[in-house]
């Protein structure tokens, strides 16, 4: 018969226990990592949505706002947003749009008709590291007139630089030439 000894646990229990141990705190710490590196994901790509959104309402609102003083200044604010292909396509409408801020400024006798425009709703329908897609519902009042334009318009956005911008007018708008 063996003496019992009450001296020292058994050292294979103990590396047993240290072994599981060590393998739930390096598996503990892979997850955190992982976990937090997808965060930092979702953080940029909510970031990149809420920007691409942004720049497609202000661009829906700068069309719609013929409140600017000079023609110049309307295109002006209206090029700061789009991208070179953008502001291609842009050129090829200015003629149609002179004519229309034209037709809002005041004439002899009358009072010019004010066109504000309003966001409805608007949302990212496709988004990655350098483009966009946005869906925009916009309304634009003419004072004067009474009359309200809904406007329902697909905006395609790029990524230049760090900074989104429109490329290329809605069908809506460069098939209005």
């Amino acid at each position: 018969m063996r003496p019992i000894s009450n001296a020292r646990p058994r050292g294979w229990l103990l590396r047993v226990v240290a072994g599981l141990l060590a393998v739930v705190l390096v598996a503990s710490i892979v997850i955190i990592v992982l976990m937090a590196r997808d965060l930092r994901a979702q953080d940029r790509l909510d970031a990149d949505r809420r920007d691409a959104l942004s720049v497609a309402e202000q661009f829906a609102l700068r069309m719609d706002n013929f409140a600017a003083p000079s023609a110049d200044a309307y295109e002006s604010g209206i090029e700061a947003l789009l991208t070179t292909k953008g502001q291609a396509d842009f050129a090829q409408v200015k003629p149609l749009i002179a004519q229309v801020y034209a037709g809002a400024q005041p004439q002899k006798g009358q009072q010019g008709k004010a066109a504000t425009g309003s966001i409805a709703l608007a949302g990212v329908t496709d988004l990655d590291s350098d483009s966009a897609t946005v869906l925009v519902a916009h309304d634009s009042s003419v004072t004067g007139t009474g009359k309200a334009l809904h406007f329902r318009w697909t905006v395609s956005l790029r990524k230049v630089e760090g900074s989104w911008l429109v490329d290329g007018l809605p069908p809506e708008v460069a098939g209005s030439q």
